[in-house]
């Protein structure tokens, strides 16, 4: 297949600024967090429904298997340029990822503790439709929060961007 000059000058991100560069990463970075939701709320209606555990507790294991699929996907897409590719790397960029992420889990553990507790967003309390639990919609908003201090830690520590 034969490339246009222009489109190899669109590929070419050498060039780029550093606030194109982090805005383009942000998007990147929203777009893998917006999939990994979908992992952790799994998980969490999964814990609620089937074990009837408590969100805030469902939102552990939830965590861990989105934080996972967040890491390789951020890894080989939107900071793939940063990323060590020998072994020690990878485990540190992994380990300072997660590290990121626990911090922000916090947050939003708070977060939902806050809505849940002081607001009342509670799980037998539903918004529109009788599946879609306040507690839940806590949850999104808590990663919503945590999101952002997860792109800066991400970018400029375990990325290193």
């Amino acid at each position: 297949m034969v490339r246009s000059l222009h489109t190899e000058k669109l590929m070419d991100r050498s060039s780029e600024s550093p606030i194109v560069r982090t805005i383009r990463q942000f998007f990147l970075f929203g777009m893998i967090g917006g999939s990994g939701i979908f992992v952790d709320m799994a998980v969490i209606v999964l814990c609620r429904e089937s074990w009837g555990l408590d969100e805030r507790i469902a939102a552990i294991p939830a965590f861990i298997l989105a934080v996972t699929w967040n890491y390789e996907l951020n890894r080989f897409i939107t900071f793939k340029k940063e990323v060590e590719e020998d072994e020690i790397g990878r485990q540190s960029s992994y380990v300072a990822f997660v590290s990121v992420c626990v911090f922000g889990l916090l947050i939003r553990i708070v977060a939902m503790h806050f809505m849940i507790q002081i607001l009342g967003m509670t799980a037998d309390r539903h918004f529109m439709f009788s599946w879609l639990r306040l507690s839940y919609i806590a949850s999104i908003v808590g990663i919503g929060i945590a999101s952002v201090f997860n792109f800066v830690g991400s970018k400029f520590w375990a990325f290193r961007g």
